[in-house]
């Protein structure tokens, strides 16, 4: 939802402030595969994520630049449509975020074609498992991930033959507003925005990797024995798990109003005091380095975050607005040393979101070893992306 979105837009802005001319392009499926989150259903009507793409792309000057292709009506929807062959024809490079579209009408010869992976093991198993997962990956000619421990002898990500390259999430500074001096929130509770079982556990080599819903059973009690407050903006989790979870003193939140449209999802973070968050079981226990491209928002908005180590201690500053913790009395003693100076860590949280993750840097970084050795020359292709 919003959380997802507000990824997509990160790059989308990012380059555009780089000075790049990006366009937007999405592919439906054959099936029902339009969701509506005010009904809870998939259907294979595109109407309300056309309007959604149209108000989520207006204020941030990209409202002529994307398009939709329905695979029931053959035709491309939205106001790029009818150019969309000649931005492909013109087009240097093709970001494919988490291969979430196949490449084709043109776009398998785009000459860089750069696949992101934003959810380490998981998608590395399915390479290893899915034929054509694999297939599609193999259309692209530039790898990057998420597992920012990737080749290092700590990481255990089931290498699936790609070469992939570590990468961060960008976050274009802007679009994050902080509080002055970070004295200023709107409520007591550290949140998250999350899903309790995003699918079922990914298996290769008798090790099971697992969603987040395995990571709590040693974390369910911990409200009881802090005085800060954390609060779970949860989809799913039956409802003994929710019952439990409450008794617990964990503050339960609709995550519809939260995540359905992005101001509102940037507001929830920005007046949050910060962020709560255990990770992946699959990135913690391969070593992955993975940190969330939420936390990294968390940051930008000048708000400090506790959250499992996937291994990112390795890379990012912890012990600092960043508190990383592998077990429960870790995470209580960073709440703790988080509240002990409040004001310094929320400003500490807006540095380090600029050191380590700000757009301009992290996409310069990336396009600049993305077109590295390129054999295929693109300055005659009107530079876009």
């Amino acid at each position: 939802m919003a959380g997802m979105v507000a990824n997509s837009v990160q790059y989308l802005c990012g380059l555009a402030r780089l000075g790049h001319d990006v366009c937007y392009l999405e592919f439906g499926r054959d099936w029902d595969c339009c969701f509506n989150p005010r009904t809870g259903y998939s259907t294979s009507d595109p109407q309300y994520g056309l309007a959604f793409t149209e108000r989520l792309f207006k204020p941030l000057g990209f409202s002529e630049k994307w398009a939709y292709y329905d695979m029931l009506q053959k035709a491309w929807l939205g106001p790029l449509s009818p150019d969309v062959s000649n931005a492909i024809a013109d087009a240097d490079i093709v970001i494919n975020l988490c291969g979430s579209n196949d490449l084709q009408m043109g776009l398998q010869d785009v000459p860089l074609r750069i696949f992101i992976e934003q959810d380490p093991v998981f998608t590395q198993v399915k390479h290893l498992r899915d034929d054509a997962k694999r297939a599609n990956a193999a259309m692209h000619n530039r790898f990057y991930t998420y597992a920012c421990n990737w080749g290092k002898p700590t990481c255990s990500v089931p290498d699936d033959g790609i070469d992939w390259k570590p990468t961060v999430p960008p976050v274009v500074m802007s679009n994050w507003p902080t509080a002055e001096n970070g004295n200023v929130t709107w409520s007591r509770n550290y949140t998250t925005v999350m899903q309790w079982q995003s699918y079922p556990p990914a298996v290769w080599e008798g090790v099971e990797y697992h969603s987040k819903d395995y990571s709590f059973p040693d974390y369910f009690d911990l409200p009881l024995k802090t005085k800060a407050g954390l609060e779970i903006a949860l989809k799913g989790g039956d409802g003994p798990t929710r019952d439990k979870l409450t008794r617990s003193g964990w503050k339960l939140r609709d995550p519809l109003p939260v995540s359905l449209e992005l101001p509102e999802f940037t507001d929830y973070l920005s007046r949050s005091r910060g962020e709560f968050s255990l990770a992946k079981h699959g990135y913690v226990v391969s070593g992955s380095g993975w940190f969330s491209e939420r936390s990294a928002c968390y940051l930008a908005s000048g708000r400090p975050v506790v959250v499992q180590d996937t291994g990112f201690s390795r890379w990012l500053p912890t012990d600092s607005a960043i508190g990383a913790f592998t077990d429960p009395q870790q995470a209580l003693a960073q709440l703790d040393r988080i509240e002990s100076d409040y004001p310094r860590y929320c400003r500490e949280a807006r540095q380090i979101a600029n050191e380590y993750f700000d757009g301009d840097r992290v996409l310069q970084k990336f396009l600049a070893s993305a077109t590295a050795n390129c054999s295929q020359s693109t300055s005659s292709r009107k530079n876009n992306q």
